[in-house]
């Protein structure tokens, strides 16, 4: 009967268009058929679960006594399509109820953008051509002018056509009830904005003239009117149009997701309707209960007040057993998990915790700003849709398993800063019992062939990749008791520390592991050391002295109970730790400056459950008169101040897991290795303790084995402090080299150069050197400054090129001054008075007046005495003056400086000239 049952269903899923029109099935086979299958996913999928719930419901009115008259019909699918509106008009299935609807609006999407290469386009490239080929004047006259204009009117006018029919259709349930010209136009505003419809009727519109003008203008008719008024209507319809029909449902903000652990849920903004601590478990109980019956589910829970229950619409029935209750009690935990599996979610009072309702939907009402999560689904868009409406806050969890909070407090804001919070679990690797292996198991100290421990190159070289800070455990105890084993557990993989089930020794000297310890934001490094008293093995106590002096924490584990066996393996280890602590009057200042911490555990425990943590204390305080037990245990007292006691029973223990994960708990908070103080003998400050980096420890494991295997006697406090100054030696060092990569002391001339070591000293951390590793920082980088200076002053000081000459020439004392007898002028004058009474003479003869040559001897005296009268007012000196011709040189240098060399003589040369008596001083003439 089942059978026969479920093939009559299928038949009718297989015309899932007309389900519920011409197959009214009963209630009777529908839960028959739902005990074999669930049928909603395949619904869903094929587009027809909304025209089921419809039929259902209109099928349980009729089982009620309703009619199912046409009228009641549509009346009652107009009720479920306004329902829906309110629901989401984000989903899917609000948009495309139907498969045939799907496909009608994708093909109506298709021909408005791809066919032929899209309408608009084609069109545009019509409009160009013929724009172009107008320009232009282009050959082929009108027709190449007009009708390209005419074929791009039609593209567009096809184009906006197809754009009307989407939008007047976009209430349209069937693909049989398409509509090509009129609309509803009440039930087209329902889905679709305003300015949407204006803009598209606007489009078609304009379209339209633009044609009609085209036409005319092909018959040659010109007609400017309809060009207008189609410009005017595009205007108006790209102001108005902001998308497509669908902007309605395409104008989304994307929301913004910030991804927060659920350590920091604080973050989160709360509407005053929620308390913290009830949004807090429901956090966690979103991101806990996520499978039923081994499927994954999804949910949504929503804190807010009791007044949204009345927005609420059931998709069931069936009353819960968890209404009413508490989301806090954790007995509910079944209920909750098939509540889950169901559809719709569930309505949680924000203050108290009390479930109001579940399997819901919850209405919606429209806001300011519509958003988007991207890459998820209805559940997610629900949520956000019930946040930007109402003052609340909604967790959903996707079946993928991604938990988001939307609160009303970061919704109602601008999209710029409007979010939501991805939930993400810190990252505990603890959980998993997995920690991130920086360094795995090295070979850390062996022995050689003369029994001296050796530190391998290996460990050296993995070691300095340790990164500050570094918390370094050891442990210790006799051999074959699961220290190995317990190492391993602690780290989170008990493969990383070899053990095995045999007499001999496994561990020869001191294994490592380094984890990555989330707590401290550091590295933690464990280390395994062979046992001691193992009657198979040689017993090497100063493993145990060194691990002492390495270490930051000892486990000293032992088997089966606490007794005076382990008190003893305490005592060897007290014995270890006074090998380090001399005697005398300077051990005030040598002592161990950091004493590790002790741990002591008990692995395999009998009597695991009468131990506790205050165990250990009681054995160390018991006083039963034995000298010898009360040293070891004063013993202990005194070298071990910080003490712990774990018990671990027997693997099979129903408490093993647990007591593992606190002895794991007290290793990773075991104390940072620290550094001494910063000066070599002076008091110890806790402040200058300086946290070690695996390069540290190389150093400290290094010399101390260097100690231990010559003999010599160890003081921790130097020990430590030597690596300190190894350390700082480094950072020196390092410094240096920046610094003379900054300031070369090869190269070219500087000018103003200055001493700057300060991006010298950013490269090391300064505030963790020492005082004296300070001061010798800055001597160092004093030093190599000076060395540059110099070499930049000889740099400054070359030449530029070849010298140059320059040559002057100078007096060689003061000038001599001579007068000068100017008797010439006389002699002149007379020769020319006698030449002119000579002449007048001999004219006065020719001419017969010899009565006048009397005048002749007058006239020569007056031409003489005008001579010398003239040679008296012309004296002039002469003067002699002797020069020395001198030439030195010229040097450019690359500083800038110039240098002139010093005056080379070169000759003599006497000058003589004659000068007037004006230009001879008046003491000389």
């Amino acid at each position: 009967m089942i059978r026969a049952a479920r093939k009559m269903f299928d038949w009718i899923w297989s015309k899932g268009e007309w389900i519920g029109l011409q197959f009214p099935a009963t209630d009777y086979y529908c839960e028959l058929h739902c005990l074999v299958v669930d049928l909603r996913p395949r619904r869903k999928a094929s587009g027809i679960y909304e025209e089921y719930l419809a039929y259902r419901d209109r099928y349980q009115e009729w089982r009620k006594g309703g009619e199912l008259t046409a009228e009641a019909l549509e009346q009652q699918q107009r009720g479920v399509h306004l329902r829906n509106v309110k629901l989401d008009y984000r989903g899917f299935e609000y948009w495309y109820p139907t498969a045939s609807i799907f496909r009608m609006r994708f093909t109506l999407a298709y021909w408005i953008s791809v066919m032929p290469p899209g309408w608009f386009l084609l069109g545009s490239i019509f409009f160009c051509l013929g724009s172009a080929n107008k320009l232009l004047e282009a050959y082929g006259g009108r027709i190449v002018q007009v009708w390209p204009n005419l074929l791009g009117g039609v593209a567009y006018t096809v184009g906006c056509y197809l754009s009307y029919v989407q939008l007047i259709n976009m209430p349209t349930r069937k693909a049989e009830s398409l509509r090509l010209l009129c609309a509803d136009w009440n039930k087209v505003s329902e889905r679709v904005d305003v300015p949407s419809t204006i803009g598209t009727v606007a489009f078609l519109a304009g379209a339209i003239l633009f044609q009609i003008a085209c036409v005319a203008d092909a018959a040659g008719l010109g007609c400017g009117l309809p060009n207008f008024i189609g410009s005017l209507l595009f205007t108006v319809g790209g102001a108005t149009w902001s998308e497509f029909p669908l902007s309605r449902a395409l104008m989304m903000h994307p929301l913004q997701i910030d991804t927060i652990c659920t350590s920091r849920l604080h973050r989160v903004r709360l509407p005053p309707s929620v308390c913290f601590s009830v949004f807090e478990h429901c956090v966690g109980i979103a991101k806990r209960l996520s499978h039923y019956e081994g499927k994954p589910t999804g949910c949504i829970l929503v804190l807010a007040g009791a007044e949204l229950l009345s927005g609420c619409r059931r998709l069931s029935n069936t009353p819960s057993s968890i209404l009413r209750k508490k989301i806090t009690d954790d007995t509910s935990e079944g209920s909750l998990r098939e509540t889950f599996a169901a559809d719709g979610g569930m309505l949680i009072d924000g203050q108290g915790g009390e479930i109001l309702a579940t399997k819901v939907r919850f209405a919606t009402r429209p806001t300011e700003f519509s958003f988007i999560v991207e890459g998820h689904g209805t559940r997610h868009h629900e949520a956000l849709d019930v946040a930007c409406g109402e003052e609340c806050v909604a967790i959903t969890r996707s079946q993928d398993g991604y938990v988001t909070i939307f609160s009303s407090e970061h919704l109602r804001c601008s999209p710029d800063e409007a979010r939501c919070f991805r939930v993400q679990d810190e990252p505990d690797q603890r959980e998993s019992g997995q920690f991130k292996v920086v360094m795995d198991r090295t070979s850390l100290v062996r022995f050689d062939a003369n029994g001296k421990m050796d530190f391998p190159r290996q460990a050296s070289d993995a070691l300095r990749s340790l990164q500050a800070p570094l918390q370094v455990v050891a442990f210790v105890g006799p051999g074959r008791t699961g220290k190995s084993t317990l190492a391993g557990q602690v780290v989170g993989n008990s493969l990383l520390f070899p053990a095995a089930k045999v007499l001999d020794a496994v561990t020869d000297g001191i294994d490592a592991v380094a984890i990555q310890n989330p707590g401290i934001d550091g590295t933690l490094l464990v280390l395994d050391s062979e046992g001691f008293d193992n009657v198979f093995a040689k017993s090497r106590p100063e493993v145990a002295t060194l691990c002492l002096l390495l270490c930051s924490q000892i486990v000293c584990v032992d088997y089966d109970r606490l007794d005076d066996k382990q008190m003893t393996s305490l005592a060897k280890l007290s014995a270890c730790r006074e090998a380090l602590m001399p005697s005398g009057d300077v051990a005030a200042d040598n002592l161990d400056p950091h004493p590790p911490e002790l741990v002591v555990v008990v692995n395999g425990s009998r009597f695991h459950d009468l131990c506790d943590s205050k165990t250990l204390e009681k054995a160390l305080s018991s006083d039963e008169g034995n000298a010898d037990r009360q040293g070891c245990r004063e013993a202990v007292r005194k070298h071990f101040p910080c003490r712990h006691f774990a018990s671990i029973p027997v693997s099979t223990h129903t408490d093993f897991e647990t007591q593992v994960r606190a002895l794991q708990d007290i290793v990773l908070q075991a104390p940072l290795l620290l550094t001494a103080g910063s000066g070599l003998l002076g008091e110890f400050v806790p402040a200058n303790r300086q946290c070690f980096d695996g390069t540290m420890f190389r150093d400290l494991v290094s010399r101390s084995l260097a100690l231990m295997n010559n003999g010599s006697f160890i003081q921790p406090r130097d020990v430590y402090q030597s690596v300190l100054r190894d350390r700082d030696e480094r950072s020196i060092k390092l410094a240096l080299a920046f610094f003379e990569r900054q300031l070369p002391i090869e190269g070219v001339y500087r000018s103003g150069l200055k001493y700057q070591p300060g991006e010298a000293m950013q490269q090391v951390d300064v505030s963790h050197m020492t005082t004296e590793a300070r001061q010798r920082l800055d001597e160092v980088l004093r030093r190599h400054y000076d060395e540059v200076e110099r070499e930049n002053d000889k740099k400054g000081q070359a030449p530029i090129g070849n010298p140059k000459m320059e040559e002057e020439r100078v007096a060689d004392g003061p000038p001599s001054y001579s007068k000068i007898q100017k008797t010439e002028w006389m002699v002149a004058g007379g020769a020319a008075g006698a030449f002119g009474g000579a002449a007048a003479g001999c004219a006065v003869v020719a001419t017969g007046g010899l009565a006048l040559l009397a005048m002749v001897p007058g006239a020569a005296f007056a031409g003489t005495f005008t001579g010398a009268m003239l040679g008296q007012g012309q004296t002039q000196y002469t003067k002699k003056q002797r020069f020395q011709r001198r030439r030195r040189t010229i040097t450019n240098k690359v500083n800038g400086e110039v240098v002139r060399g010093e005056w080379l003589h070169v000759e003599y040369i006497d000058t003589e000239e004659v000068v007037d008596k004006d230009d001879v001083p008046r003491q000389l003439q």
